[in-house]
């Protein structure tokens, strides 16, 4: 067992290092993948360290998380929150 305090530097340092990685690389990556970067690896190495707390975590995101980031989407969505105007032709 990893004590909390490095988890903790784990958590924060990590895709701060990866990040700091892919700048200095100057590899072009997506929004998805800059969210896996991000939540992904911490997730990945929090599920590991604690797997009896898994099924509980995974049932919260399953039954709690999703449907609440659908229905805020759907909302969004209404109320055209992902529309960004356009104030000049950046293509020319």
């Amino acid at each position: 067992m990893i004590p909390k305090e490095l988890d903790l530097v784990f958590v924060i340092v990590g895709p701060l290092v990866v990040f700091g990685a892919v700048f200095a690389c100057s590899w072009q990556i997506t929004h998805l993948e800059a969210l896996l970067l991000v939540f992904g690896i911490p997730c990945l190495f929090l599920s590991l360290e604690d797997t009896e707390k898994l099924r509980k975590i995974s049932a919260f995101v399953l039954f709690v998380s999703v449907p609440m980031a659908l229905i805020f989407g759907i909302i969004a969505t209404g109320d055209n929150a992902w529309v960004v105007p356009q104030f000049c032709d950046w293509s020319s």
